[in-house]
């Protein structure tokens, strides 16, 4: 069978976009965080959005959301920034944002064998 090339696209994907933090609940809402929630690294961030009306909402923040807020490394801004998806079973989460492709130009790689390693018997086994 040949390979047939055509023109690369994502394939949607099964989660809905509901938004932003920021979109979702209105510059004149707010956010919150409940401490002993947001220090429990076994638990994802749960993040509570109040529209100005009021009402509100409990958001849970993806894995790897929930570990860049705990680290510091992702602010405020850039939470409200993110979006809010919806998986197939209609849960909300906040999410970061998908990853582009890490695209190599071939012209500036050059090829070398790979020689694998060798595993033992007992090494394959212990596996």
């Amino acid at each position: 069978m040949a390979l047939e090339f055509k023109t690369y696209e994502r394939e949607a994907a099964a989660l809905e976009s509901l938004g932003t933090v920021l979109e979702i609940v209105g510059k004149d809402g707010k956010i919150a965080f409940i401490p002993k929630n947001f220090r429990d690294p076994s638990k994802r961030v749960a993040v509570l959005f109040t529209k100005k009306d009021g009402k509100s909402v409990i958001v849970s923040c993806s894995v790897q959301v929930s570990a860049e807020l705990r680290s510091g490394r992702m602010t405020k801004e850039q939470l409200v920034g993110m979006e809010v998806l919806e998986n197939e079973d209609g849960i909300p989460f906040i999410s970061l944002p998908g990853g582009a492709l890490v695209e190599l130009s071939l012209k500036t790689i050059k090829a070398v064998d790979y020689t694998p390693t060798a595993v033992s018997w007992e090494d394959l086994i212990a596996l």
